[in-house]
């Protein structure tokens, strides 16, 4: 993490390796645990059932199927108690959180690789007020 110089994105917080690293990490980021990271995940399914068109027909969306799972198989995964998260599903957490959420993916393959290019992004919802105030969440 040194070798990547995360400092500026803030202080790296441990969650539990539950299979849910990403509802943790916005649960404690939001309220100061993990005690909500269920409601988290089970809201954000729900949005990504009701808005697939929105998420599916952003301007990034033919890229992200390049280096993230096709939407379906997110929702999906999303749907489960321990399923991993996707881009997909930081796109719908940030819209059921109405704050953004800037994804950090480091250059462990140099700052060329596609992955690196197109994961570093800040998931911004419709009704933001201030997009400066933001969650960062690492891969």
């Amino acid at each position: 993490m040194h070798k990547y110089n995360v400092k500026e994105f803030g202080v790296p917080y441990a969650v539990s390796d539950n299979g849910s690293c990403l509802f943790n990490s916005v649960s404690l980021a939001l309220c100061g645990s993990q005690d909500i990271a269920k409601e988290l995940r089970v809201r954000t399914c729900i949005e990504m059932v009701i808005k697939k068109n929105r998420f599916t027909t952003l301007p990034i969306s033919s890229d992200l199927l390049w280096v993230s799972p096709n939407y379906i198989s997110s929702v999906i995964e999303c749907a489960q108690e321990c399923g991993w998260s996707s881009i997909w599903t930081i796109f719908a957490l940030a819209e059921v959180i109405g704050i953004p959420i800037k994804s950090l993916y480091l250059p462990l393959n140099g700052v060329k690789d596609f992955s690196y290019k197109i994961l570093n992004l800040t998931a911004i919802p419709r009704n933001c007020k201030d997009e400066e105030n933001r969650i960062t969440v690492m891969w």
